[in-house]
């Protein structure tokens, strides 16, 4: 999974030199309340909101004049998607998703970023997260279906994704149909496996990644 998955298909970015009147229209359209704006080249520039785009209107003032906001909120596309929630959490609406260049190549809206995890998770159905930390050359789908099968539970859903520092680890991330997990983590721990992150009845994260995936839980909550 790449932050390319979580881009929103139907949001289009505004160019520096297009109309009010367009923009205005496009996030009618759309059915948003912001717009990324790139320049001529593709390089993203910020976001425009309807509510600054109205106040233009009503002063005849076009809105390439003025500043754009959040021109430094933006996600790279090899970044891991927890980074996305600490980008969305202060309610944005959207953030862009940029090449190593500065070349936007997408938007990823709050809406889309949850329902996407929310697919991936399986959170329709009861149970508990289990994320793995692994080495490439050691993970093993059997091994790891084996020990959590020997806790008489089913994985729900797993897939893996690669940490951008270590790109010789996987994490792996489990979505487990029980709620008490306490005993399956013991299991991996016990066969040398790091745990990265764990959500279950007990509502306790205990890795490097507590805020960002609090804030995940926070977000699927509402």
């Amino acid at each position: 999974m790449t932050m390319q998955d979580f881009t929103n298909p139907n949001i289009s970015p505004l160019k520096v030199g297009d109309s009010l009147e367009k923009a205005l229209r496009w996030m009618e359209e759309l059915h948003c309340h912001a717009l990324p704006v790139i320049t001529e080249e593709g390089i993203y520039k910020g976001l425009i909101y309807e509510n600054t785009l109205l106040e233009l209107w009503e002063n005849e003032i076009e809105w390439n004049l003025i500043a754009l906001e959040y021109p430094d909120t933006f996600i790279y596309e090899n970044q891991n998607w927890m980074d996305g929630i600490s980008l969305l959490k202060n309610d944005k609406e959207m953030i862009a998703l940029l090449d190593e260049e500065g070349m936007f190549l997408g938007a990823i809206t709050a809406k889309n970023f949850i329902n996407k995890l929310a697919n991936i998770y399986s959170f329709q159905e009861e149970g508990s997260i289990l994320i793995l930390a692994v080495n490439q050359t050691d993970y093993s789908l059997s091994e790891i279906s084996r020990l959590v099968e020997t806790n008489n539970a089913k994985i729900l859903h797993l897939f893996t994704d690669t940490i951008p520092q270590e790109p010789f680890r996987l994490l792996v991330t489990l979505k487990i149909n029980q709620i008490d997990i306490s005993r399956i983590v013991a299991t991996f721990e016990r066969f040398g496996y790091d745990i990265a992150a764990k959500y279950h009845q007990a509502l306790v994260f205990d890795d490097i990644e507590q805020e960002r995936l609090g804030l995940l839980f926070k977000y699927l909550s509402f």
